[in-house]
């Protein structure tokens, strides 16, 4: 008996070896779809799990002070911790500047 040999179908590849190489791309197409999908999860999880801090101020309270003629500012400050998860670590600076001008000017402040 003789062997029949069979022509390479594309790119010296065995219909055999097509059909593994195909296969294995889509393989490798899925797995990185699945990979992008479980990382967007991922991501969603973390937004869903992390701590939120309500801040609400209310009113302000002016006190001058007759010996030296400035103004005492205060405002009271309400932090409230919400979320799935607690904050450990909360952190605040507060910023006050000194802004020149009429009442109701409105301009850029630094």
């Amino acid at each position: 008996m003789t062997k029949i040999e069979r022509a390479p179908l594309f790119w010296g590849m065995s219909r055999f070896d097509l059909t593994m190489s195909v296969l294995t791309l889509a393989g490798v197409i899925i797995a990185a779809l699945t990979g992008a999908i479980f990382w967007h999860q991922l991501e969603s999880m973390e937004t869903d799990e992390r701590a939120w801090i309500n801040i609400t101020a209310k009113g302000l309270n002016f006190t001058p002070d007759k010996a030296t003629g400035n103004i005492a500012l205060s405002v009271p400050v309400t932090i409230k911790n919400t979320g799935k998860t607690p904050a450990k670590i909360v952190r605040t600076e507060i910023v006050i500047n000194k802004v020149f001008g009429k009442p109701g000017d409105r301009r850029d402040v630094p």
